[in-house]
């Protein structure tokens, strides 16, 4: 059985066993808390704040029984939404405390932070500097460069193209690529060589699979079409974000 769908069953089976984990997430929270908390008051005693850039985020999301899982690995929302809150100096107090829907990714961290630090990042990061989303002097040196509207992701440890290797020991976690957009999301699984898509924008919890629907014609034009650019646009980011150029 997938390991996501086991680790879901020891965790969320009843009662019991939910309030358990959930609380003890919250605990690790609030422990996460009351260290940034600390960190953050040695700044102002040190009088470091208008020196210092925070970047507070994390690595994946956790999947709490959303789709009968738990924990992280795949696409879903739940598991690839992560927070990211900046706190930059050279921020105007109009930015300040505002929201942006834009995608940013991990491997925009490492460029953010070197930019900030007046260091060229090199070349074989992916990545980009996040400050041109809030920064007027970023915005207008990069105005010829549109953000990205949606990305590649990928769990996979074997072969690029079908995941073949992909393995681990003790689990069973199958491998999946995706395509990630605003409003739809397209989903392939190499090794059962089975596709997914998700109009997100309407359905944001990702419980219709519409693909059946659009493949054999039976949905909407839109949504027909919808599967063609997605299927197109995955084919073509696949091939740049593996091949390691900047997205």
């Amino acid at each position: 059985a997938n390991e996501a769908r086991k680790r879901c069953m020891n965790r969320f089976e009843n009662a019991t066993s939910y309030q358990k984990h959930v609380k003890d997430l919250f605990r690790l929270a609030t422990e996460v808390d009351t260290a940034v908390g600390a960190i953050m008051k040695e700044l102002k005693d040190q009088n470091l704040m208008d020196e210092t850039l925070i970047l507070f985020t994390t690595d994946n999301g956790n999947l709490h029984g959303e789709h009968g899982m738990a924990e992280k690995w795949y696409p879903w929302e739940e598991s690839i939404r992560v927070p990211l809150v900046i706190q930059d100096p050279r921020m105007s107090s109009t930015t300040r405390g505002t929201r942006n829907s834009d995608f940013t990714l991990s491997i925009d961290l490492a460029p953010t932070i070197l930019k900030a630090a007046h260091i060229k990042p090199p070349s074989f990061m992916q990545g980009r500097d996040i400050s041109e989303l809030y920064l007027p002097s970023q915005q207008e040196k990069n105005k010829h460069k549109e953000w990205r509207q949606d990305f590649f992701y990928e769990w996979n440890t074997g072969h690029p193209d079908t995941a073949q290797g992909h393995m681990f020991p003790d689990y069973y976690l199958p491998a999946v690529f995706a395509l990630v957009g605003k409003d739809y999301k397209y989903y392939y699984w190499p090794v059962q060589k089975v596709e997914q898509l998700f109009h997100i924008e309407k359905d944001p919890y990702e419980e219709w699979d519409i693909y059946g629907a659009a493949a054999n014609g039976t949905s909407p034009t839109t949504t027909v079409e919808a599967l063609e650019t997605m299927r197109s646009r995955y084919a073509f980011l696949k091939n740049i974000s593996q091949s390691g150029y900047p997205v």
